[in-house]
């Protein structure tokens, strides 16, 4: 009867560890079973905050973490997500479009470079489960080009532009700019 009664305290002890993240200790102080409750599958990417960017200009995403739904880092991750841009800034491009590789469920000093300048920007992580970063603000970059154009004139990629100047005697030149 005694070794039915220790055996059932025993398994129960067991079940306690597995509901309980700490260890069961036994009568005499040693433990008997421990450890952390086991991790679940991938349900979430966690993408640490980012400030304010600017478009064109490469960034770094400190971590990108797979999470199962209780919030564990799912350590057996150790592929790659697709990254979009979306909220404000949604209509760019995220340079690269893949991540490297995670390294037991975390992801770190991502660089990427984003297009389009927005407020509200978020980036999402996507590879099965989904995560989406806190928004922040993409500032414009410099200029790097100026187009002029007359009214009913429309944008080209490689227009030349000419300017018009007025003789003396009033007779327009057509200057072409090199």
């Amino acid at each position: 009867m005694k070794k039915k009664i220790l055996a059932l305290v025993f398994i129960v002890a067991i079940l306690a560890a597995m509901v309980v993240p700490s260890a069961v200790m036994a009568a005499g102080g040693s433990s008997i079973v421990s450890g952390a409750m086991p991790v679940g599958a991938l349900t979430q990417f966690v993408v640490a905050t980012i400030g304010t960017q600017t478009a064109g200009t490469a960034f770094t995403i400190t971590t990108i973490t797979a999470e199962d739904a209780a919030g564990n880092t799912v350590t057996t991750f150790n592929s790659t997500v697709a990254l979009t841009d979306t909220g404000g800034g949604a209509g760019g491009t995220v340079s690269p479009a893949t991540s490297g590789s995670f390294t037991s469920g975390v992801l770190t000093n991502q660089s990427v470079t984003l297009t389009k300048a927005g407020s509200g920007v978020t980036i999402t992580a996507t590879n099965g489960s989904t995560g989406v970063s806190g928004s922040f603000t993409v500032s414009a970059g410099a200029a790097a080009k100026l187009q002029v154009l007359m009214p009913g004139e429309t944008a080209q990629q490689r227009a030349v532009l000419s300017v018009r100047r007025a003789h003396l005697r009033h007779r327009p030149q057509v200057l072409p700019l090199q």
